[in-house]
């Protein structure tokens, strides 16, 4: 993940800071989008666990909404 975030870091330096499309012309432009790829690659596994963990938050809480639901219908019957 801090590989990733660093290369996304590093590719807007060079494209920004540095103005190496500028400088180095194509090879400058493939350079800085090598490096924007390879990290944004590289924190897509990140991204996609995150929202697992969110989806099963969800999950657990919908099932502990109905079992409140159905233990509160059971009381009053």
């Amino acid at each position: 993940m801090l590989l990733g975030i660093a290369l996304i870091i590093i590719g807007h330096y060079l494209w920004v800071g540095l103005d190496l499309p500028q400088t180095m012309g194509v090879s400058g432009i493939m350079l800085v989008a090598a490096c924007c790829a390879l990290g944004l690659l590289l924190s897509l596994p990140t991204k996609i666990y995150l929202t697992l963990l969110l989806m099963q938050h969800e999950s657990d809480v919908k099932a502990a909404k109905h079992a409140a639901r159905q233990e509160k219908e059971h009381a009053a019957d």
